[in-house]
């Protein structure tokens, strides 16, 4: 979970090999403590990051480089809000290049020349991001409730009606 300010500063990270374009790049890097709490959270809120791909050899050799890691990946930061550890909410999305707890975010215009044009827009949102896993359970409980009175009817519903008398 993010605490306290998030460290920022820029770096400049080139476009491929070859290139003589050079992107500039925010570095975000989460500070929270490392410290477990020993009492299990049932609310919270917080932030994630959701891997997406990796990069090409060839750039990612480059952008490791310059950016002074040793691997990097392509990930989808995003807010949430949970119970029981399941996101309820989630919010805020965005592509980042990302390793570990660290994470940059390049400018739309960027992603084209780091991961090409095809795999820039063939990237999507993660499920989870647009279906968050609590909401899905909730969802499927609803379902499988609906078709279960129908199917299985009450005990009241299911009791013989009683014969008219005829006198």
């Amino acid at each position: 979970m993010y605490q306290g300010q998030r460290k920022r500063t820029m770096q400049r990270v080139s476009a491929g090999p070859g290139s003589l374009t050079t992107l500039p790049v925010l570095l975000a890097s989460d500070e929270a403590s490392t410290a477990k709490s020993p009492v299990p959270e049932f609310l919270g809120h917080g932030e994630r990051i959701a891997y997406l791909c990796d990069l090409s050899s060839e750039v990612k050799k480059q952008v490791c480089e310059q950016l002074g890691v040793d691997d990097v990946a392509v990930g989808f930061f995003y807010q949430r809000f949970q119970v029981c550890w399941l996101d309820v909410w989630t919010w805020g999305g965005i592509r980042v290049l990302f390793t570990g707890r660290r994470y940059w975010n390049p400018r739309p215009e960027a992603w084209q020349a780091i991961l090409g044009k095809e795999a820039s827009d063939s990237l999507r949102r993660p499920f989870l991001y647009r279906f968050p896993l609590f909401m899905v359970f909730i969802g499927s409980l609803v379902l499988l409730g609906i078709p279960k009175s129908i199917l299985l009817p009450s005990m009241a519903m299911r009791a013989p009606k009683p014969l008219k008398d005829v006198l």
